[in-house]
Protein backbone atom coordinates (compact mmCIF):
# COMPACT_ATOMS: atom_id res chain seq x y z
CA UNK A 1 0.00 0.00 0.00
CA UNK A 2 1.15 3.44 -0.80
CA UNK A 3 -0.14 6.64 0.28
CA UNK A 4 0.28 9.04 -2.48
CA UNK A 5 -1.49 12.26 -0.20
CA UNK A 6 -1.24 14.09 2.72
CA UNK A 7 -4.31 12.83 4.28
CA UNK A 8 -4.29 10.34 7.21
CA UNK A 9 -6.07 7.25 6.13
CA UNK A 10 -7.96 5.02 8.58
CA UNK A 11 -5.93 1.65 9.44
CA UNK A 12 -7.08 -1.24 7.78
CA UNK A 13 -6.11 -4.62 7.03
CA UNK A 14 -6.22 -4.21 3.36
CA UNK A 15 -4.37 -8.04 2.97
CA UNK A 16 -6.62 -9.08 5.12
CA UNK A 17 -9.64 -8.08 2.67
CA UNK A 18 -7.37 -9.29 -0.43
CA UNK A 19 -7.11 -12.72 1.20
CA UNK A 20 -10.75 -12.72 1.65
CA UNK A 21 -11.28 -11.68 -1.69
CA UNK A 22 -9.05 -13.70 -3.20
CA UNK A 23 -10.87 -16.53 -1.36
CA UNK A 24 -14.29 -15.57 -2.62
CA UNK A 25 -13.05 -15.46 -5.99
CA UNK A 26 -10.69 -19.03 -5.53
CA UNK A 27 -8.18 -16.82 -7.38
CA UNK A 28 -4.66 -17.51 -8.51
CA UNK A 29 -2.35 -17.79 -5.18
CA UNK A 30 0.13 -15.51 -6.87
CA UNK A 31 -1.98 -12.47 -7.52
CA UNK A 32 -0.34 -9.35 -6.45
CA UNK A 33 -1.76 -6.34 -6.40
CA UNK A 34 -0.59 -2.87 -5.27
CA UNK A 35 -2.76 -0.45 -3.37
CA UNK A 36 -2.30 3.23 -4.24
CA UNK A 37 -4.17 5.96 -2.67
CA UNK A 38 -3.88 9.02 -4.85
CA UNK A 39 -4.86 12.86 -5.15
CA UNK A 40 -7.59 13.99 -7.35
CA UNK A 41 -5.68 15.66 -9.86
CA UNK A 42 -3.31 12.20 -10.81
CA UNK A 43 -6.35 10.14 -11.05
CA UNK A 44 -8.28 12.43 -12.82
CA UNK A 45 -4.64 12.64 -15.71
CA UNK A 46 -4.90 8.66 -15.70
CA UNK A 47 -9.08 8.24 -16.02
CA UNK A 48 -8.10 11.00 -18.87
CA UNK A 49 -5.17 8.84 -20.37
CA UNK A 50 -6.57 4.91 -20.11
CA UNK A 51 -10.13 6.06 -20.06
CA UNK A 52 -10.87 8.78 -22.77
CA UNK A 53 -12.72 10.53 -19.62
CA UNK A 54 -11.54 14.04 -18.43
CA UNK A 55 -12.82 13.73 -14.88
CA UNK A 56 -12.01 12.97 -11.48
CA UNK A 57 -12.95 9.25 -10.34
CA UNK A 58 -13.36 7.15 -6.94
CA UNK A 59 -10.93 4.27 -8.18
CA UNK A 60 -9.19 2.85 -11.16
CA UNK A 61 -7.80 -0.70 -11.59
CA UNK A 62 -5.10 -1.38 -13.97
CA UNK A 63 -4.13 -5.24 -14.89
CA UNK A 64 -0.99 -6.41 -15.56
CA UNK A 65 -1.54 -8.37 -18.23
CA UNK A 66 -3.62 -7.36 -20.37
CA UNK A 67 -4.04 -10.44 -22.28
CA UNK A 68 -4.80 -12.49 -19.06
CA UNK A 69 -6.83 -9.09 -17.40
CA UNK A 70 -8.77 -11.91 -14.92
CA UNK A 71 -6.11 -13.27 -13.27
CA UNK A 72 -6.44 -10.05 -10.88
CA UNK A 73 -3.01 -8.74 -10.87
CA UNK A 74 -2.64 -5.29 -11.24
CA UNK A 75 -2.46 -1.58 -9.77
CA UNK A 76 -5.50 -0.36 -8.12
CA UNK A 77 -5.74 2.88 -7.43
CA UNK A 78 -8.49 5.46 -4.93
CA UNK A 79 -8.51 8.34 -4.70
CA UNK A 80 -9.69 9.50 -0.31
CA UNK A 81 -10.68 12.96 -1.39
CA UNK A 82 -13.14 11.94 -3.95
CA UNK A 83 -14.47 9.62 -1.75
CA UNK A 84 -15.55 11.89 0.69
CA UNK A 85 -16.42 14.32 -1.77
CA UNK A 86 -18.75 11.45 -3.47
CA UNK A 87 -20.08 9.73 -0.18
CA UNK A 88 -20.12 12.91 2.19
CA UNK A 89 -22.50 11.06 4.92
CA UNK A 90 -21.15 7.71 4.45
CA UNK A 91 -18.24 6.02 6.69
CA UNK A 92 -15.35 6.51 5.24
CA UNK A 93 -13.33 3.88 6.35
CA UNK A 94 -16.37 1.82 5.05
CA UNK A 95 -16.36 3.16 1.94
CA UNK A 96 -12.63 2.71 1.25
CA UNK A 97 -13.15 -0.97 2.04
CA UNK A 98 -16.17 -0.92 -0.53
CA UNK A 99 -13.60 0.49 -3.08
CA UNK A 100 -10.81 -1.51 -2.41
CA UNK A 101 -12.80 -4.63 -3.10
CA UNK A 102 -14.49 -3.20 -6.32
CA UNK A 103 -10.90 -2.16 -7.66
CA UNK A 104 -10.36 -5.99 -7.07
CA UNK A 105 -12.89 -7.42 -8.61
CA UNK A 106 -12.32 -5.38 -11.91
CA UNK A 107 -9.17 -6.92 -11.56
CA UNK A 108 -10.76 -10.47 -12.08
CA UNK A 109 -12.93 -9.32 -14.91
CA UNK A 110 -16.16 -7.62 -13.20
CA UNK A 111 -17.53 -4.88 -14.73
CA UNK A 112 -20.64 -2.91 -14.82
CA UNK A 113 -21.17 -1.61 -18.42
CA UNK A 114 -24.73 -3.29 -18.21
CA UNK A 115 -27.23 -3.19 -15.12
CA UNK A 116 -26.78 -6.69 -15.27
CA UNK A 117 -23.23 -6.72 -14.86
CA UNK A 118 -23.22 -4.00 -12.39
CA UNK A 119 -25.74 -6.11 -10.12
CA UNK A 120 -23.94 -8.95 -10.47
CA UNK A 121 -20.51 -6.83 -9.59
CA UNK A 122 -22.52 -5.24 -6.19
CA UNK A 123 -23.96 -8.69 -5.18
CA UNK A 124 -20.18 -9.86 -5.48
CA UNK A 125 -18.66 -7.23 -3.19
CA UNK A 126 -21.70 -6.94 -0.98
CA UNK A 127 -20.77 -11.01 -0.39
CA UNK A 128 -17.03 -10.53 0.19
CA UNK A 129 -18.23 -7.74 2.54
CA UNK A 130 -20.45 -9.83 4.81
CA UNK A 131 -17.63 -12.62 4.68
CA UNK A 132 -15.24 -9.54 6.07
CA UNK A 133 -17.55 -8.15 8.97
CA UNK A 134 -18.23 -9.14 12.06
CA UNK A 135 -19.88 -8.41 15.09
CA UNK A 136 -21.44 -5.19 12.61
CA UNK A 137 -17.38 -3.96 12.24
CA UNK A 138 -15.63 -4.20 9.29
CA UNK A 139 -11.81 -5.50 9.26
CA UNK A 140 -9.40 -3.19 10.96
Amino acid sequence: MVNETRQRLPRVQWIRIFNAVQRALKAWPKTSVALIFTTSVKIKKLNSAYRKKIITTDVLSFPTDKLNAKDGSGDILICPEYVKKKFPSSEFKKILIHRFIHGLLHLHGYGHKSAKAAAKMEEKSQEIINKISYGGHHAR
